[in-house]
Protein backbone atom coordinates (compact mmCIF):
# COMPACT_ATOMS: atom_id res chain seq x y z
CA UNK A 1 0.00 0.00 0.00
CA UNK A 2 1.60 3.33 -1.02
CA UNK A 3 2.51 5.76 1.74
CA UNK A 4 2.75 8.74 -0.60
CA UNK A 5 1.05 10.31 -3.58
CA UNK A 6 2.40 9.55 -7.07
CA UNK A 7 4.32 12.83 -7.27
CA UNK A 8 5.76 12.41 -3.77
CA UNK A 9 4.63 15.87 -2.69
CA UNK A 10 2.79 14.94 0.52
CA UNK A 11 5.33 15.24 3.32
CA UNK A 12 2.93 14.37 6.14
CA UNK A 13 1.34 11.01 6.76
CA UNK A 14 0.59 8.15 9.11
CA UNK A 15 -0.42 4.51 9.34
CA UNK A 16 -2.86 3.34 12.02
CA UNK A 17 -3.98 -0.16 13.03
CA UNK A 18 -7.58 -1.22 12.35
CA UNK A 19 -9.64 -3.55 14.51
CA UNK A 20 -10.35 -5.68 11.45
CA UNK A 21 -9.48 -5.64 7.78
CA UNK A 22 -11.79 -3.98 5.22
CA UNK A 23 -13.58 -6.14 2.66
CA UNK A 24 -12.43 -4.09 -0.33
CA UNK A 25 -9.84 -1.54 -1.45
CA UNK A 26 -10.94 2.07 -0.94
CA UNK A 27 -9.17 5.37 -1.61
CA UNK A 28 -10.66 8.79 -1.02
CA UNK A 29 -9.43 12.39 -0.91
CA UNK A 30 -10.92 14.59 1.78
CA UNK A 31 -9.90 18.01 3.07
CA UNK A 32 -6.40 17.88 1.62
CA UNK A 33 -5.64 14.34 2.77
CA UNK A 34 -5.70 11.01 0.93
CA UNK A 35 -6.76 7.88 2.78
CA UNK A 36 -6.28 4.26 1.69
CA UNK A 37 -7.51 0.94 3.02
CA UNK A 38 -6.86 -2.39 1.36
CA UNK A 39 -8.75 -5.65 1.55
CA UNK A 40 -7.15 -8.03 4.03
CA UNK A 41 -4.84 -5.39 5.54
CA UNK A 42 -5.76 -4.20 9.07
CA UNK A 43 -4.38 -0.69 8.59
CA UNK A 44 -5.32 2.71 7.18
CA UNK A 45 -2.80 4.98 5.46
CA UNK A 46 -3.26 8.75 5.27
CA UNK A 47 -1.00 11.37 3.70
CA UNK A 48 -1.49 15.00 2.88
CA UNK A 49 -0.44 18.60 3.20
CA UNK A 50 -0.32 18.98 6.96
CA UNK A 51 0.93 21.77 9.16
CA UNK A 52 2.37 19.90 12.15
CA UNK A 53 5.85 20.76 13.35
CA UNK A 54 6.50 17.72 15.52
CA UNK A 55 5.20 14.29 16.49
CA UNK A 56 2.30 15.35 18.69
CA UNK A 57 0.89 18.02 16.37
CA UNK A 58 1.22 15.77 13.32
CA UNK A 59 -0.42 12.88 15.18
CA UNK A 60 -3.49 14.99 15.98
CA UNK A 61 -3.82 16.11 12.34
CA UNK A 62 -3.26 12.68 10.81
CA UNK A 63 -5.53 10.89 13.28
CA UNK A 64 -8.36 13.32 12.59
CA UNK A 65 -7.84 12.95 8.83
CA UNK A 66 -7.94 9.15 9.12
CA UNK A 67 -11.12 9.18 11.20
CA UNK A 68 -12.84 11.67 8.89
CA UNK A 69 -12.04 9.44 5.92
CA UNK A 70 -13.23 6.29 7.68
CA UNK A 71 -16.44 8.11 8.67
CA UNK A 72 -17.13 8.84 5.01
CA UNK A 73 -16.27 5.30 3.91
CA UNK A 74 -18.67 3.87 6.47
CA UNK A 75 -21.47 6.27 5.55
CA UNK A 76 -21.07 5.33 1.87
CA UNK A 77 -21.09 1.62 2.69
CA UNK A 78 -17.53 1.18 1.41
CA UNK A 79 -15.84 0.02 4.62
CA UNK A 80 -16.90 -0.31 8.25
CA UNK A 81 -13.63 -0.26 10.18
CA UNK A 82 -12.29 1.54 13.22
CA UNK A 83 -8.86 2.47 14.51
CA UNK A 84 -7.54 0.77 17.63
CA UNK A 85 -4.56 1.49 19.86
CA UNK A 86 -4.09 4.85 18.17
CA UNK A 87 -1.77 6.17 20.88
CA UNK A 88 0.18 2.89 21.07
CA UNK A 89 0.86 1.49 17.61
CA UNK A 90 1.35 3.82 14.68
CA UNK A 91 3.80 4.98 12.04
CA UNK A 92 3.95 8.70 11.33
CA UNK A 93 6.12 11.16 9.41
CA UNK A 94 6.52 14.91 9.00
CA UNK A 95 9.08 17.31 7.46
CA UNK A 96 11.93 18.38 9.73
CA UNK A 97 14.65 20.99 9.13
CA UNK A 98 16.93 18.50 7.34
CA UNK A 99 14.33 16.22 5.78
CA UNK A 100 11.46 13.91 6.63
CA UNK A 101 11.39 12.41 10.12
CA UNK A 102 9.59 9.07 10.53
CA UNK A 103 8.45 7.80 13.92
CA UNK A 104 7.25 4.31 14.81
CA UNK A 105 5.40 3.85 18.10
CA UNK A 106 5.13 0.50 19.87
CA UNK A 107 3.65 0.41 23.38
CA UNK A 108 2.95 -3.07 24.73
CA UNK A 109 0.32 -3.52 27.45
CA UNK A 110 0.61 -6.21 30.12
CA UNK A 111 -2.04 -7.06 32.69
CA UNK A 112 -0.90 -7.84 36.22
CA UNK A 113 -2.91 -9.69 38.83
CA UNK A 114 -2.05 -10.40 42.43
CA UNK A 115 -3.91 -11.92 45.34
CA UNK A 116 -3.36 -11.96 49.08
CA UNK A 117 -4.88 -14.06 51.82
CA UNK A 118 -5.32 -12.59 55.29
CA UNK A 119 -5.95 -14.88 58.26
CA UNK A 120 -7.28 -13.64 61.60
CA UNK A 121 -6.92 -15.49 64.89
CA UNK A 122 -8.68 -14.78 68.17
CA UNK A 123 -7.02 -14.45 71.56
CA UNK A 124 -6.94 -18.23 71.89
CA UNK A 125 -5.18 -18.63 68.57
CA UNK A 126 -8.22 -20.07 66.84
CA UNK A 127 -8.85 -19.13 63.22
CA UNK A 128 -11.67 -16.61 62.81
CA UNK A 129 -13.69 -17.45 59.73
CA UNK A 130 -15.63 -14.75 57.92
CA UNK A 131 -18.50 -15.74 55.68
CA UNK A 132 -18.41 -14.31 52.15
CA UNK A 133 -21.04 -11.66 51.36
CA UNK A 134 -24.46 -12.77 50.19
CA UNK A 135 -24.73 -12.08 46.43
CA UNK A 136 -27.05 -9.24 45.43
CA UNK A 137 -28.52 -7.99 42.18
CA UNK A 138 -28.25 -4.29 41.48
CA UNK A 139 -28.64 -2.55 38.13
CA UNK A 140 -25.61 -0.46 39.05
CA UNK A 141 -23.53 -3.65 38.98
CA UNK A 142 -24.48 -4.13 35.31
CA UNK A 143 -23.39 -0.61 34.42
CA UNK A 144 -20.12 -1.12 36.29
CA UNK A 145 -19.42 -4.37 34.43
CA UNK A 146 -20.14 -2.84 31.04
CA UNK A 147 -17.81 0.03 31.86
CA UNK A 148 -14.98 -2.22 33.03
CA UNK A 149 -15.22 -4.51 29.99
CA UNK A 150 -15.59 -1.90 27.27
CA UNK A 151 -12.75 -1.34 24.79
CA UNK A 152 -13.95 2.21 24.15
CA UNK A 153 -13.11 5.03 26.54
CA UNK A 154 -16.27 7.03 25.90
CA UNK A 155 -18.53 4.00 26.34
CA UNK A 156 -16.76 3.15 29.58
CA UNK A 157 -17.30 6.66 30.91
CA UNK A 158 -20.98 6.68 29.94
CA UNK A 159 -21.61 3.34 31.64
CA UNK A 160 -19.80 4.38 34.81
CA UNK A 161 -21.78 7.61 35.01
CA UNK A 162 -24.96 5.58 34.57
CA UNK A 163 -23.78 3.42 37.47
CA UNK A 164 -23.40 6.59 39.53
CA UNK A 165 -26.88 7.79 38.58
CA UNK A 166 -28.33 4.37 39.37
CA UNK A 167 -26.95 4.30 42.90
CA UNK A 168 -27.80 7.98 43.44
CA UNK A 169 -31.40 7.23 42.49
CA UNK A 170 -31.38 4.37 44.97
CA UNK A 171 -30.19 6.78 47.66
CA UNK A 172 -32.43 9.70 46.67
CA UNK A 173 -35.17 8.72 44.21
CA UNK A 174 -35.94 11.15 41.40
CA UNK A 175 -39.67 11.73 41.78
CA UNK A 176 -40.21 15.17 40.34
CA UNK A 177 -38.40 18.37 39.43
CA UNK A 178 -35.52 19.03 37.10
CA UNK A 179 -32.61 16.71 36.45
CA UNK A 180 -29.97 19.15 37.68
CA UNK A 181 -31.72 19.81 40.99
CA UNK A 182 -32.16 16.08 41.58
CA UNK A 183 -28.52 15.34 40.72
CA UNK A 184 -27.20 17.89 43.20
CA UNK A 185 -29.65 16.83 45.91
CA UNK A 186 -28.70 13.18 45.40
CA UNK A 187 -25.00 14.04 45.66
CA UNK A 188 -25.70 15.79 48.97
CA UNK A 189 -27.33 12.61 50.26
CA UNK A 190 -24.50 10.46 48.91
CA UNK A 191 -21.99 12.76 50.58
CA UNK A 192 -23.25 11.51 53.94
CA UNK A 193 -22.28 7.98 52.90
CA UNK A 194 -19.08 8.61 50.90
CA UNK A 195 -17.58 12.13 50.64
CA UNK A 196 -18.07 13.53 47.14
CA UNK A 197 -15.05 15.79 47.65
CA UNK A 198 -13.03 12.82 46.35
CA UNK A 199 -14.17 13.74 42.83
CA UNK A 200 -13.12 17.40 43.05
CA UNK A 201 -9.69 19.02 43.41
CA UNK A 202 -8.47 19.39 46.97
CA UNK A 203 -9.73 22.53 48.64
CA UNK A 204 -12.69 23.06 46.29
CA UNK A 205 -15.21 25.25 48.20
CA UNK A 206 -18.29 23.52 46.81
CA UNK A 207 -17.47 20.04 45.44
CA UNK A 208 -21.05 19.42 44.28
CA UNK A 209 -21.12 22.52 42.09
CA UNK A 210 -17.66 21.59 40.81
CA UNK A 211 -18.80 18.08 39.88
CA UNK A 212 -21.76 19.48 37.98
CA UNK A 213 -19.72 22.16 36.19
CA UNK A 214 -16.72 19.96 35.34
CA UNK A 215 -18.06 16.42 35.06
CA UNK A 216 -21.82 16.34 34.57
CA UNK A 217 -22.19 19.17 32.09
CA UNK A 218 -19.08 18.94 29.85
CA UNK A 219 -18.32 15.21 30.13
CA UNK A 220 -21.49 13.30 30.96
CA UNK A 221 -23.70 15.52 28.77
CA UNK A 222 -20.94 16.00 26.20
CA UNK A 223 -20.75 12.23 25.68
CA UNK A 224 -24.51 11.62 25.67
CA UNK A 225 -25.64 14.52 23.46
CA UNK A 226 -24.54 15.94 20.11
CA UNK A 227 -25.86 19.47 19.96
CA UNK A 228 -23.33 21.85 18.45
CA UNK A 229 -24.83 24.79 20.32
CA UNK A 230 -23.99 23.15 23.65
CA UNK A 231 -20.78 21.43 22.66
CA UNK A 232 -20.08 17.71 22.66
CA UNK A 233 -17.21 15.24 22.58
CA UNK A 234 -16.86 13.28 19.36
CA UNK A 235 -15.64 9.65 19.51
CA UNK A 236 -11.88 9.10 19.16
CA UNK A 237 -11.07 12.73 19.93
CA UNK A 238 -7.44 12.86 21.05
CA UNK A 239 -7.67 16.34 22.54
CA UNK A 240 -10.01 15.22 25.33
CA UNK A 241 -8.70 11.69 25.81
CA UNK A 242 -6.37 12.31 28.77
CA UNK A 243 -8.87 14.39 30.73
CA UNK A 244 -11.65 11.82 30.19
CA UNK A 245 -9.32 9.03 31.32
CA UNK A 246 -8.39 10.87 34.53
CA UNK A 247 -12.01 11.72 35.23
CA UNK A 248 -13.13 8.13 34.64
CA UNK A 249 -10.48 6.81 37.03
CA UNK A 250 -11.80 9.05 39.82
CA UNK A 251 -15.42 8.32 38.94
CA UNK A 252 -14.84 4.55 38.96
CA UNK A 253 -13.16 4.62 42.35
CA UNK A 254 -15.91 6.76 43.85
CA UNK A 255 -18.75 4.62 42.46
CA UNK A 256 -17.17 1.42 43.77
CA UNK A 257 -16.60 2.96 47.20
CA UNK A 258 -20.16 4.30 47.32
CA UNK A 259 -21.61 0.94 46.31
CA UNK A 260 -19.51 -0.80 48.94
CA UNK A 261 -20.90 1.47 51.65
CA UNK A 262 -24.43 1.08 50.28
CA UNK A 263 -24.44 -2.72 49.86
CA UNK A 264 -21.75 -3.87 52.33
CA UNK A 265 -20.08 -5.67 49.43
CA UNK A 266 -16.57 -4.61 48.51
CA UNK A 267 -14.69 -4.63 45.22
CA UNK A 268 -11.49 -6.63 45.56
CA UNK A 269 -8.57 -4.63 44.22
CA UNK A 270 -4.85 -5.29 44.11
CA UNK A 271 -1.93 -4.67 41.82
CA UNK A 272 1.33 -2.86 41.24
CA UNK A 273 1.90 0.71 42.33
CA UNK A 274 3.55 3.28 40.07
CA UNK A 275 6.92 3.02 41.79
CA UNK A 276 6.98 -0.76 41.63
CA UNK A 277 6.08 -0.75 37.96
CA UNK A 278 8.81 1.77 37.16
CA UNK A 279 11.39 -0.57 38.69
CA UNK A 280 10.06 -3.67 36.92
CA UNK A 281 9.50 -2.03 33.53
CA UNK A 282 12.79 -0.17 33.67
CA UNK A 283 14.65 -3.40 34.28
CA UNK A 284 12.82 -5.15 31.46
CA UNK A 285 13.32 -2.34 28.95
CA UNK A 286 17.04 -2.21 29.71
CA UNK A 287 17.29 -5.67 28.11
CA UNK A 288 15.41 -4.60 24.95
CA UNK A 289 17.45 -3.71 21.88
CA UNK A 290 15.36 -1.63 19.46
CA UNK A 291 15.95 -3.02 15.99
CA UNK A 292 14.85 -2.99 12.35
CA UNK A 293 15.13 -5.89 9.93
CA UNK A 294 14.61 -6.71 6.27
CA UNK A 295 13.94 -10.37 7.12
CA UNK A 296 11.46 -11.72 4.56
CA UNK A 297 10.10 -14.55 6.70
CA UNK A 298 6.29 -14.28 6.94
CA UNK A 299 5.48 -12.63 10.24
CA UNK A 300 4.53 -14.97 13.08
CA UNK A 301 4.00 -13.67 16.61
CA UNK A 302 5.43 -16.96 17.93
CA UNK A 303 8.83 -16.49 16.25
CA UNK A 304 11.67 -17.20 18.67
CA UNK A 305 14.16 -15.03 16.78
CA UNK A 306 13.50 -11.49 15.62
CA UNK A 307 14.97 -12.29 12.19
CA UNK A 308 14.30 -16.04 11.85
CA UNK A 309 15.24 -16.09 8.17
CA UNK A 310 18.66 -14.58 8.74
CA UNK A 311 17.79 -11.14 7.40
CA UNK A 312 19.90 -8.12 8.13
CA UNK A 313 19.29 -6.35 11.43
CA UNK A 314 20.02 -2.72 12.26
CA UNK A 315 20.18 -1.84 15.94
CA UNK A 316 19.12 1.65 16.93
CA UNK A 317 20.78 3.80 19.55
CA UNK A 318 18.58 3.50 22.62
CA UNK A 319 17.72 6.63 24.55
CA UNK A 320 17.06 6.92 28.27
CA UNK A 321 14.19 4.98 29.85
CA UNK A 322 11.62 7.53 30.99
CA UNK A 323 8.24 7.71 32.68
CA UNK A 324 5.57 8.81 30.22
CA UNK A 325 2.82 11.32 30.98
CA UNK A 326 0.29 8.48 31.09
CA UNK A 327 0.32 6.55 34.39
CA UNK A 328 2.00 3.13 34.44
CA UNK A 329 3.87 3.60 31.14
CA UNK A 330 7.65 3.44 30.81
CA UNK A 331 9.32 3.92 27.43
CA UNK A 332 12.51 4.62 25.54
CA UNK A 333 13.18 5.91 22.05
CA UNK A 334 15.76 4.59 19.62
CA UNK A 335 17.14 6.67 16.76
CA UNK A 336 18.42 5.60 13.37
CA UNK A 337 20.09 8.15 11.10
CA UNK A 338 20.13 8.09 7.30
CA UNK A 339 23.50 6.31 7.04
CA UNK A 340 22.16 3.34 9.02
CA UNK A 341 18.84 3.35 7.16
CA UNK A 342 20.73 2.85 3.91
CA UNK A 343 21.90 -0.55 5.15
CA UNK A 344 18.38 -1.92 4.59
CA UNK A 345 16.69 -1.88 1.19
CA UNK A 346 13.36 -2.42 2.91
CA UNK A 347 12.11 -2.54 6.49
CA UNK A 348 9.95 -5.56 7.15
CA UNK A 349 10.05 -5.69 10.94
CA UNK A 350 10.23 -3.05 13.66
CA UNK A 351 10.55 -4.01 17.30
CA UNK A 352 12.97 -5.29 19.90
CA UNK A 353 15.14 -8.30 20.53
CA UNK A 354 17.00 -9.50 23.59
CA UNK A 355 20.68 -10.19 24.29
CA UNK A 356 20.55 -13.49 22.37
CA UNK A 357 18.70 -12.01 19.35
CA UNK A 358 15.43 -13.44 20.63
CA UNK A 359 12.21 -11.71 19.61
CA UNK A 360 10.74 -9.62 22.43
CA UNK A 361 8.34 -7.21 20.75
CA UNK A 362 7.26 -6.56 17.18
CA UNK A 363 5.05 -3.87 15.72
CA UNK A 364 1.76 -5.01 14.15
CA UNK A 365 2.60 -2.60 11.31
CA UNK A 366 5.12 -4.81 9.59
CA UNK A 367 6.50 -4.16 6.09
CA UNK A 368 7.75 -4.10 3.57
CA UNK A 369 8.41 -0.41 4.22
CA UNK A 370 10.35 1.32 1.47
CA UNK A 371 11.85 4.65 2.53
CA UNK A 372 12.70 7.31 -0.04
CA UNK A 373 15.67 9.65 0.01
CA UNK A 374 13.75 12.38 1.84
CA UNK A 375 13.67 10.34 5.07
CA UNK A 376 16.73 11.35 7.08
CA UNK A 377 15.81 10.01 10.50
CA UNK A 378 13.76 7.14 11.92
CA UNK A 379 12.67 7.11 15.55
CA UNK A 380 11.19 4.08 17.31
CA UNK A 381 9.53 4.49 20.69
CA UNK A 382 9.25 1.26 22.63
CA UNK A 383 7.23 1.15 25.82
CA UNK A 384 5.57 -1.05 28.42
CA UNK A 385 2.25 -0.29 30.10
CA UNK A 386 0.86 -2.04 33.16
CA UNK A 387 -2.86 -2.55 33.73
CA UNK A 388 -3.92 -3.86 37.13
CA UNK A 389 -6.65 -6.39 36.44
CA UNK A 390 -8.84 -5.40 39.38
CA UNK A 391 -8.02 -1.70 39.53
CA UNK A 392 -9.73 1.22 37.83
CA UNK A 393 -9.53 1.08 34.05
CA UNK A 394 -6.85 3.48 32.80
CA UNK A 395 -6.30 2.24 29.26
CA UNK A 396 -8.62 1.68 26.32
CA UNK A 397 -7.89 0.57 22.78
CA UNK A 398 -10.13 3.26 21.28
Amino acid sequence: MPLQDETDTDKYGAVFVLRRSPVQDVTIQLQGWSAHVRRGVPAVVVHGDGSGVDLSSTLVEAFEAANNALDYMSFRGLADVTIIDAVDDFLIWWPGPAGVVMHANLIHTVTSHSTATVTVHDANGDLVRTAPPTPLQRDAFRFVRMSRTSDYLHDAYRYMFLALESVLDDIHAHTRGGEVAWFKDALRQANQIEPVSFLAPSGTPDPIDWIYDNMYRPERSGLMHAKASRGYIIPQDLSSRNSIQRSLELLSTYVLNLLEKRTNIGHMSSGLMQGGWEILAGGALSKHRIVLSDDETPFNENDLLFAPGGGRVVELQNGAITRENEPMVMAMTGVCEKSDLNRLDQIRRIGAMGPDDEALLASPLYGPLQLDEDVVRLEVKLGLRNVNSTGSRIHFSA
